[in-house]
C-alpha cells in the first residue's frame, strides 16, 4: 500500500452517509448535510479499474432517494444497491429500498422492499448467499444488539427481492448493543 492522497471531493459535505462500490462506481447515498439534516442525494464517481484512480464525484439525480436518510446501511448486491433503515431526522425508519441494475448496467429508481420489523439506523449489514443480515444499530429508544435476517426471494415473482425479515431471538443477538459497527463479507 502507498500513502493516502486526495482523490476528489464530494459535491457537498456529508456525515453518516452510506458508501459502497458496485461495478467500478463509488456510490455515496444520503447522510447529514452541512445543515445537520438528512439528505436524499446520491453522489457517484467512477473508478479506473486498471489504475484505481477515482474520477470526480457528481450528483446522480436519477438515483435520488425516495426520502431523506442518514445513518442508513448501504449494500452492494449482485443486481444493484440496497439501502436499509436510517433516520429521516425525526425517527429511525424501517424502510428498505433497492435500486436494480438493468441489462446495460445502469441502476433504476429505488423501489421498496419488505420493511424491517423496527426502525433502525447506525447498523452494520452484510449480504451472505440468500440472506441479508443487519447487526446492532440504534432504534429510537437507544442502541440495540438485535440481529435481523432478511430473506431474499427465489421464485420468479420475487427473485432477488427482500421478501421478509426474521428476528432470531436472544441466542442469535449480539452479546451487547453496538452502533456504527463496520463489517463486510468475503467469499471463501
Amino acid at each position: 500500500f502507498g500513502p493516502w492522497k486526495a482523490a476528489g471531493s464530494l459535491p457537498a459535505p456529508r456525515a453518516a452517509a452510506g458508501a459502497v462500490v458496485l461495478n467500478g462506481v463509488v456510490y455515496v447515498a444520503g447522510g447529514y448535510g452541512p445543515d445537520g439534516n438528512p439528505t436524499d442525494t446520491v453522489f457517484v464517481a467512477s473508478q479506473d479499474l486498471v489504475t484505481g484512480a477515482l474520477g470526480e464525484f457528481a450528483t446522480n439525480d436519477a438515483l435520488k432517494l425516495p426520502e431523506a436518510r442518514a445513518a442508513a446501511s448501504l449494500l452492494a448486491a449482485g443486481d444493484g444497491l440496497i439501502l436499509i433503515g436510517g433516520t429521516n431526522g425525526t425517527a429511525y425508519q424501517p424502510t428498505v429500498w433497492k435500486a436494480v441494475l438493468d441489462k446495460g448496467g445502469k441502476l433504476g429508481p429505488w423501489t421498496p422492499e419488505a420493511a424491517l420489523p423496527v426502525g433502525i439506523g447506525e447498523a452494520s449489514a452484510a449480504l451472505v448467499g440468500d440472506h441479508l443480515y443487519l447487526y446492532g444499530g440504534r432504534e429510537d429508544r437507544g442502541p440495540v444488539g438485535l440481529v435481523l435476517r432478511g430473506n431474499v426471494g427465489k421464485d420468479k415473482d420475487n427473485l432477488g427481492r427482500i421478501v421478509s425479515w426474521d428476528i432470531g431471538g436472544a441466542a442469535s443477538n449480539l452479546p451487547v448493543a453496538r452502533t456504527r459497527g463496520t463489517g463486510f463479507t468475503a467469499t471463501g
